[in-house]
């Protein structure tokens, strides 16, 4: 019994601490804290938010540096349903979904977008951070024109 306790227990750190990974990457992101979100993955990661994958940490930085300062004035996210599998002692998948708002520069416009994670976490050295991360679209629209007038991304067309 106490095995299994220690186990279960070894299971619920884990899961809390992917989660918090995640919680820290996205409120870096919309702090606008590079070093932050940096900080988030492993020395090897890959990132694939859409614009090709990036890979190192060196490349994670300047991407976000690149899309959120240059074309954006404003940013938040909203992520909710984590499904977190352990798949081993140091290595998890993960799913979130996402909802958030962008206030583009160029044209200066409000968007409303939707998107799910899907991660890879490891452990190293005793720390779960984010060593793959894709960006599945699920739609994106322009909040004047509303989200029942516009084609929404990733849905199938009629």
């Amino acid at each position: 019994m106490d095995g299994d306790f220690a186990a279960r227990l070894r299971r619920i750190e884990d899961l809390e601490a992917i989660r918090d990974i995640k919680h820290r990457y996205f409120i870096a992101l919309d702090k606008a804290d590079w070093a932050g979100v940096v900080r988030c993955f492993t020395e090897d990661a890959e990132i694939d938010v859409g614009l090709g994958v990036q890979r190192g940490l060196e490349e994670i930085a300047n991407i976000f540096h690149e899309v959120y300062v240059k074309a954006f004035d404003w940013w938040s996210h909203q992520a909710s349903n984590p499904v977190i599998d352990i798949t081993s002692p140091t290595t998890a998948t993960g799913t979130w979904e996402l909802e958030g708002f962008v206030v583009t520069q160029s044209p200066a416009t409000g968007l409303w977008t939707a998107v799910f994670y899907e991660d890879e976490y490891r452990c190293d050295n005793g720390k779960w951070l984010i060593s793959r991360s894709t960006v599945v679209p699920i739609f994106r629209c322009d909040v004047e024109v509303g989200y029942t007038k516009q084609r929404m991304v990733g849905l199938p067309e009629d």
